[in-house]
């Protein structure tokens, strides 16, 4: 298979079938082949998309996930960005929570940062104690270093909002977060 765009093409019946089995069957076997190949070029975009929209209708997520995952870093450093730019615009949106951490935890396991003004842009209105604790440590890693005023006056913005911290945590969170890991976090 030479390339991302053939794989979508050999499985497209399966992809689209109204069989919720045959469609994760088929997204496995896609998952599959991408994890087979040395890198990813054609395509990534859509595909990217295409796995984003399993997300969001929470179709399949942890396959789509991993695909999400495995496309940020096999893809080249440009095209990884572009799909980068896709999912935080994506998490902009402001899907359910669930949606949220699965994309946030892509970003966060990608072998290139985010690009800043995208990442940004997921940021207002984050109030879910777990997509902040992942939010945090990809602010921390795109923060190193601060290069200029403008840069030193985006992460203000992004993490003013959150001082001081006064959090109680859910009782309905299925994995509840501490106050105090969530200013571990900031750290």
């Amino acid at each position: 298979m030479s390339g991302i765009l053939e794989a979508v093409e050999r499985l497209r019946s399966g992809l689209l079938s109204l069989d919720g089995g045959e469609r994760r069957q088929a997204m496995c076997e896609h998952v599959e082949v991408m994890e087979c190949m040395e890198s990813m070029t054609d395509g990534a975009e859509f595909v990217t998309e295409f796995l984003l929209s399993k997300v969001k209708t929470m179709d399949s997520v942890d396959v789509a996930e991993r695909g999400l995952s495995i496309i940020v870093c096999k893809v080249g450093d440009e095209n990884a960005a572009g799909c980068l730019r896709q999912i935080c615009k994506a998490i902009a949106e402001k899907p359910s929570v669930d949606i949220r951490i699965v994309l946030y935890r892509v970003v966060q396991g990608s072998r290139i940062l985010p690009p800043k003004d995208a990442f940004f842009a997921t940021i207002p209105g984050e109030k879910d104690p777990r997509c902040l604790m992942i939010v945090f440590d990809i602010l921390a890693k795109i923060g190193k270093p601060i290069t200029s005023g403008d840069d030193l006056e985006d992460y203000f913005e992004a993490f003013s909002g959150y001082f001081p911290i006064t959090f109680k945590s859910a009782q309905s969170m299925t994995s509840p977060v501490s106050e105090a890991e969530i200013q571990a976090a900031l750290r």
